[in-house]
C-alpha cells in the first residue's frame, strides 16, 4: 500500500525484518543496535532514522549516518511506558540547533501543541493517539497536515522579518515623510531605531529633490491643507518615477470630506505601494462602514479581512488594517499578524509610527505585502516587550522604542506570529 502511494515505508527496531520486507529504512532507538552498524547493514541508500533525547545523541547519532531524528519525549507520552521524562521545548530547540539534518518532534504531541513543535524548530512530527484515538483518523491527519504547513510558513516569514531587519540596519535607507505635526519626532525616532534614516521635508520647492534620494516614501495626512495636498502629489510622482515605494496613511479619512477625498486623489493619482490605517479609515474609502472620529476609528468593520482584501483588489495595492489583530492583503495574499498590546492605543501616534516601520521595511524589500508583514510584526513585538516594562502610556512609549531600538533579528524570529490565512 505504502509503495503504492510513494510513501517511504520504515521499520521499527527489526533491521533483519526491513531487509527481508525490502523496506525503504529502518529506525533505531538508544537501547536497540547502534546505529553505525545499522548504517553498514542496510547501506547508503536506505533511510536511517535514530531516536535521541539529547544533544550529545543527537550529534552521534548525525555522525553514525542517520538521514533524520526522532526527539523526544517531548510532553509525556501515555503510549510508552518506559519514554521516560519529557524533555520539552526547550531541549528540541537545542537539538535543532546542533544538527543539519531532519529532527521530528514525538511524545503526546497533538492539534493543541503541534504548531509549537514546528516553532521550536522541528521538520515534522511523529503521532500515535492523535491520529488512531481520534474519532476519523483520515480528519485527524488533515488538520495535523494543515497545523504543520501553516507553522512552516509562520516559520519562513519569521527568518524572513528577522532578516530584513538586519538588512536595513545594514543599508540605513532614507525614509522621506511628509506626515502630520503631531507624530512629526516619534516617527523619526521610529525610523532612526529600526535602523534607517528619517527626513521630514515638507517643502514645495525640494520635495522632488528629497524624494530622489529616498528609499521609501511616507504620505500622511494627519494634519492635512490643500496645499499639502498638491506637495504630496508633487513627491509622489517623482517616487513612481524612480520606482521609489509610497506608502499611504489615510489619518481621519471617513471624518472629513477633505480627508477622505485627498486620500482618494493620492490612491487614484499615484501608484502606491501600501495603505495603511485603522478601520474605520479603511472602510471609508470604500464603502465598508466603520466610523471614524477626529482621527480615531470609534467603529470598526465588521469583518476586516474581507476589506482589505476589497481594496487591495480596488486599489491594486497591499492595504493593512491595523489593531489588536493586523490584517494584510494585497488582493491574492492574506496575512495576519498577532504581534502587538493594548497599551498601543493609550498613545497617539503609533499608528502613524506603525506606517513608518512599514516604510523602513519597504525600503528594503520589494515584496511590499513580506515587508510589511515583518514590519508589523517586529513593531508589535517591541510593543509586548515594552508593556513587560511598564503598565502607563507615558513610560510604556519610551521603552517602546527602546525596545525597537534593541530589537534582535534572533527575538524577531522567535516571537514573531505572523500567519497566511485564506480569503
Amino acid at each position: 500500500i505504502a509503495a503504492k502511494f510513494r510513501v517511504p515505508f520504515i521499520i521499527n527496531d527489526r533491521i533483519d525484518v526491513a531487509l527481508a520486507l525490502q523496506a525503504d529504512g529502518v529506525h533505531v532507538g538508544q537501547d536497540d543496535m547502534p546505529a553505525a552498524l545499522a548504517r553498514r547493514l542496510i547501506g547508503r541508500k536506505k533511510i536511517l532514522g535514530v531516536s535521541a533525547k539529547n544533544v550529545k545523541q543527537a550529534k552521534k547519532a548525525e555522525r553514525d549516518g542517520a538521514d533524520y531524528i526522532g526527539v523526544g519525549d517531548v510532553f509525556g507520552t501515555t503510549s510508552k511506558d518506559d519514554a521516560g521524562k519529557p524533555i520539552g521545548l526547550p531541549v528540541l530547540r537545542q537539538i535543532v540547533k546542533s544538527v543539519k539534518i531532519p529532527v521530528v518532534g514525538i511524545g503526546a504531541i497533538s492539534k493543541t501543541n503541534a504548531a509549537s513543535v514546528i516553532q521550536a524548530g522541528a521538520d515534522g512530527i511523529a503521532v500515535i493517539s492523535a491520529v488512531f484515538g481520534a474519532g476519523s483518523p483520515k480528519k485527524a491527519t488533515l488538520e495535523l497536515m494543515q497545523i504543520i504547513n501553516s507553522s512552516k510558513k509562520m516559520k519562513k516569514y519569521n527568518q524572513i522579518a528577522g532578516n530584513l531587519l538586519l538588512k536595513i540596519r545594514e543599508k540605513k535607507p532614507l525614509i522621506h515623510h511628509i506626515t502630520n505635526m503631531v507624530v512629526m519626532n516619534d516617527t523619526a525616532n521610529v525610523t532612526l531605531h529600526f535602523g534607517a534614516l528619517p527626513v521630514m521635508a515638507h517643502s514645495d520647492d525640494e520635495v522632488v529633490e528629497m524624494t530622489a534620494m529616498a528609499g521609501a516614501l511616507v504620505l500622511n495626512i494627519g494634519t492635512l491643507t490643500k496645499e499639502l495636498i498638491g506637495t504630496m502629489m508633487k513627491a509622489g510622482k517623482q517616487a513612481n518615477k524612480l520606482n521609489i515605494p509610497i506608502i499611504v496613511d489615510p489619518v481621519g479619512s471617513g471624518a472629513t470630506d477633505l480627508r477622505t477625498q485627498a486620500s482618494l486623489k493620492l490612491l487614484k493619482g499615484l501608484k502606491i505601494a501600501v495603505l495603511r490605517g485603522n478601520s474605520g479609515e479603511i472602510g471609508s474609502l470604500i464603502g465598508a462602514g466603520g466610523k471614524v472620529k477626529g482621527v480615531e476609528s470609534v467603529e470598526g468593520v465588521k469583518n476586516p479581512g474581507m476589506v482589505v482584501q476589497t481594496a487591495a483588489t480596488k486599489f491594486k495595492t497591499v492595504v493593512i488594517v491595523t489593531g489588536k489583530r493586523d490584517y494584510l492583503s494585497d488582493g491574492k495574499r492574506n496575512l495576519i499578524i498577532d504581534n502587538g498590546h493594548q497599551l498601543l492605543a493609550t498613545n497617539t501616534g503609533t499608528g502613524c509610527m506603525a506606517t513608518t516601520a512599514i516604510a523602513c521595511f519597504c525600503a528594503v524589500e520589494p515584496d511590499c505585502l513580506i515587508a510589511s508583514a515583518a514590519a508589523l510584526a517586529c513593531y508589535g513585538l517591541a510593543a509586548e516587550k515594552a508593556a513587560k516594562k511598564s503598565v502607563s502610556p507615558a513610560s510604556f512609549k519610551v521603552a517602546l522604542l527602546d525596545n525597537i531600538y534593541n530589537l534582535d533579528a534572533k527575538d524577531v524570529i522567535k516571537g514573531a506570529r505572523i500567519k497566511e490565512i485564506n480569503g
